[in-house]
């Protein structure tokens, strides 16, 4: 018995990809970097939205409420500590992880009183995206 093995044709990327229905919106004015994580966290399954300015990022994270919300700190209009203590100021309950080429002490300092759950520094390694990932997953009951 032979069996037959046909790939899916790319115009349906999503019946390859595990289900999954955590949303992550990344906000960030570095599209070279938006695009490989938005890339790499699609393929880990995930549903991303992108936005690359704190006025934009502000009003989708209101208007979608994603799962989890990956931040960079340095924004072109409004920065993302400033979006951070806004969407606290609303009331908004997901995490809010802040991304940022600033020191640990300067997070320490200003992103977890604005009212970040976490920080990643720039540079940072793929893997310690993911973790984090899985990590508020995990804790917050989203879907795995």
């Amino acid at each position: 018995m032979y069996s037959l093995i046909v790939p899916l044709p790319v115009a349906y990327p999503f019946l390859t990809m595990p289900l999954n229905s955590t949303h992550i919106l990344l906000i960030d004015d570095n599209l070279r970097l938006v695009n490989l994580l938005a890339m790499e966290l699609r393929d880990a399954g995930y549903r991303v939205s992108v936005a690359s300015s704190g006025t934009a990022g502000l009003q989708m994270a209101l208007n979608l409420t994603p799962d989890l919300i990956f931040l960079d700190w340095n924004l072109p209009d409004i920065d993302g500590v400033s979006v951070c203590r806004r969407l606290r100021a609303a009331h908004y309950p997901c995490p809010i992880i802040m991304m940022t080429g600033k020191s640990e002490q300067d997070c320490r300092l200003v992103c977890l009183p604005s009212g970040a759950d976490a920080y990643l520094v720039k540079p940072f390694d793929l893997d310690a995206l993911l973790a984090q990932v899985a990590a508020y997953q995990h804790v917050c009951g989203c879907a795995a």
